[in-house]
């Protein structure tokens, strides 16, 4: 019964940790993709002021 109750517990344990990873990664992304997309905006708005 301790070794079921144990596995559990490490299931739980993982799925969370994968999930916090995942979140994590997913942040980063939207950073970098944010950041991207401002230079862009930044390049089209010299370009079309010239």
């Amino acid at each position: 019964m301790q070794l079921i109750n144990s596995e559990i517990i490490n299931t739980s344990f993982y799925i969370f940790y994968y999930k916090t990873e995942l979140l994590f990664l997913l942040v980063i992304i939207l950073v970098v993709t944010n950041q991207l997309f401002k230079k862009v905006i930044q390049i089209f708005a010299s370009y079309f002021a010239n």
